[in-house]
């Protein structure tokens, strides 16, 4: 696998040739933990997130699936 190369406020970095429109959820559990995950790509820890999918809401793109995060036949996410 190829290796992911992030760039911040970096003059050097190539132009862009793609945009994903995605989303990053912030969840806190009552003792104040934040869940975090694991990327394999670049070996950081991350919040949770992911692309929305055409025609997908928001409470559709972060609501975890059975088997914590499969999009096929998921629950309808609760009303906010």
């Amino acid at each position: 696998m190829a290796r992911r190369l992030d760039f911040h406020d970096d003059p050097s970095a190539p132009a862009p040739n793609s945009l994903v429109p995605s989303v990053n959820v912030v969840v806190v559990n009552d003792a104040g933990d934040i869940l975090m995950i694991h990327r394999t790509d670049n070996d950081n820890w991350a919040v949770p997130g992911g692309a929305i999918d055409l025609g997908e809401s928001l409470p559709e793109t972060w609501h975890p699936g059975p088997g914590g995060g499969s999009r096929t036949n998921r629950p309808a996410p609760p009303d906010p």
